[in-house]
Parts: C-alpha cells; structure tokens; sequence
C-alpha cells in the first residue's frame, strides 16, 4: 500500500470552491480523507496544491513533448490526431481522432473508437462534412474539437489584421475569419445536437457567440491557447518569431477580452498549443517560419503574468479541462484520481508532479 500525505500547502480546488491551507492524502493511487501514519511525507508550506493540470491540445513527437508536459504540471495531456502513437507512465494520454480525413473530403475515425474527434490546427471547410460529422459525434455521444477558421478570409496570414500587421508589412486575417466559422459551426450544433468544443479562440466577438451560445443552452465549451492569452499582436514588433503562432495573434482589445472570458466562464480552459519548432525554422524570416509554440513548461507563471488570480488559472488548467473531457480528474475530493501539481508560490516553478499518487517530479520526504 503506498500512502503520501502532501501537508502544510495552500489548495485550490474549483470543483469544491476550496481556497485555503488543506492537507492531501493519497493512498493507493487515491486521495482519502484520513490515516496518515506511515505516509511519505510532502511539506508543501509556501506552495499552492491543485488538481494535476490537464491540458486539452498538445502536437507530440517524442517523449522530449511528454517529458516538458510534465515539468510544467500536466498530468493529462490530449495529443493530436498528427501526434507520435506514445504512451508514458508519467503522463495519462489521450489521443484525438480525427474528425474528418486529412483531404477534407470524408469523416475520419468513428466516434465509437475515441473520446473526442479533432482536426488538430486544420479546419473543416465543408459545412455539409461539419454536419455530418457532428451528427455521428451527437449519436456516439463523443465531443467534437473544432479549429474554427474560414480559410477564404484567412488565407496565408501570419498576423491578426490592424495595425501591427500594417506597419510589419505582414499579410494578416480579420476577425471574421475566426467568427464566421464560429457562427457556422454553432447554428450546425444547434441542428445536430451533441458535444462540440471550439480550439484556442482569438477574438472578441468569437468570445461573444460562445457566451450568447450557452445562455441559449447550446452544450459548447471552448478555449484559448497560452500564447493567445498571455500576448497580443504586438509580440511581432521587430519580427519576434515568437509571435508566429495558429492561429495568428491579434490586438490587445481580443487579448482582453479572452482573459475576460476566462474569469466570467465564458472560456472554459486554456490549453498550451504545444508545438515545438524545427531548428532550421530559426534561420527563416517571419513569414517563412512555421508556427509554432513551446509552451508546456512555464505555463503557470505565463498566466499568472496575464493578471489572473491564482483560483482563476488553477480552474482553467484543472478542472475547466477535466470538465470539457467528462474525465476523472481537476479535483481532489475523496475518491479522485492523485493527480496533484504543487507549485512555488514564491517563484512560480512547479515543484512536484504527483500522477496517480506516483512521485513523477521532485523528491519525497522521510515517512511520518
């Protein structure tokens, strides 16, 4: 029997509005509510305690990916279809499959096979497909992930469209190439019925129709991705390839309001959009360079920067997640699964990584 008690740390637990200095027990793979004799010992004083964090988007080429999941707190992880066929004992993965085929002619995997159906970071042009597509999703009960984009207005931008992208000299997408899509997909849900998830949403107006949707009781969840959360177009001053992401950045008024979205629950998550460049990428200019977006490690302080209280960005990388999936996990009532991520309240580094009531980071203490 193995029993790990995680003591003197400050919990932030959404699912049971808990915010204050909590002790946690794991036995066996489980949080309990008492017997901590014999337990390893944990001294979390100074550190915030939460629900492993979950994130719902990440592109996985090696174990190098999982690996930098973890570091950064992730516990759950969900892989794109395009993603290495990888499993890892320190990180639970969940693999998407793919809501139509690559060609965009056909639907892809059968929902009867996976949890979620997704396109990764690539739209579904063809209504009549997205349709479908859904129509099958609503019927195996399984969630639909879409990349909401028109690519007819988006076209080959690198940048969101105003006055960064205009003094850059960057071809650069409106708004509507994200809304548009949005708006479509959502009337398309209204019909069908179902589960469907919108991926790293950019814009202002997209939070809207998400918040318009479910006041109308549309079962909708959606997300931002870190990097659209933490910077705005602004980013590409000086051609920083660090703003060359998918989607694109856009203005400071969408990044705020995504992290309005975020604290009133109109977004329900973020998700780390995870993709790591190719070092030959480095020696290409802006434009040529492909998106991409190291993000795992590092997430938490880059959301705590956003102005985000604590509470708010523990919720969006727990429990947020874990409810969007319909998954075991971003809470730590008697019962759940051990998943726990403890981090430094002082300097914002994740200290220990705790899967399944598995040491996965950092050193256990001396048994009580």
């Amino acid at each position: 029997m193995s029993r790990l008690l995680i003591k003197g740390g400050h919990l932030l637990d959404a699912a049971h509005q808990v915010d204050g200095v909590r002790d946690v027990l794991i036995v066996d793979g489980k949080v309990q509510v008492s017997g901590e004799d014999g337990a390893d010992l944990i001294d979390a004083t100074g550190c915030w305690v939460m629900p492993g964090f979950i994130d719902l988007r990440c592109h996985v080429r090696g174990k190098g990916d999982l690996a930098a999941a973890m570091q950064g707190g992730f516990t759950t992880v969900v892989c794109t279809p395009e993603s290495a066929a990888l499993t890892s004992e320190d990180v639970r993965v969940i693999r998407a499959g793919y809501l139509t085929h690559l060609d965009g002619q056909e639907l892809g995997d059968s929902p009867k096979d996976y949890s979620l159906l997704s396109n990764g970071f690539r739209p579904v042009s063809d209504a009549g497909l997205m349709r479908r597509a859904l129509q099958f999703c609503a019927q195996a009960q399984t969630l639909a992930m879409s990349h909401a984009e028109e690519v007819n207005l988006s076209g080959k931008a690198t940048l969101g469209e105003g006055p960064t992208a205009d003094r850059l000299g960057l071809a650069s997408s409106p708004a509507s190439a994200e809304t548009v899509a949005v708006a479509r997909d959502l009337l398309l849900l209204e019909e069908t019925g179902g589960r469907l998830h919108f991926a790293h949403l950019t814009s202002a107006r997209a939070v809207m129709l998400i918040a318009e949707a479910k006041a109308r009781g549309l079962k909708v969840t959606a997300d931002a991705a870190v990097a659209h959360v933490a910077f705005s177009d602004e980013l590409a001053a000086g051609y920083n390839r660090a703003a060359r992401v998918k989607p694109v950045l856009r203005t400071r008024t969408d990044r705020a309001a995504l992290l309005e979205g975020l604290r009133s629950g109109a977004l329900d998550a973020v998700a780390s959009d995870h993709f790591v460049r190719n070092a030959l990428d480095d020696e290409e200019p802006f434009e040529a360079t492909a998106p991409a977006h190291a993000s795992h490690p590092g997430m938490w302080r880059a959301l705590l920067g956003t102005g985000l209280s604590p509470p708010i960005v523990a919720a969006v990388l727990s429990w947020g997640p874990a409810r969007v999936l319909g998954i075991d996990g971003g809470h730590l009532a008697p019962g759940a699964r051990g998943d726990v991520t403890i981090v430094d309240r002082e300097t914002a580094q994740v200290r220990y990584v705790i899967s399944a009531g598995k040491m996965q980071l950092g050193a256990r203490k001396e048994s009580r």
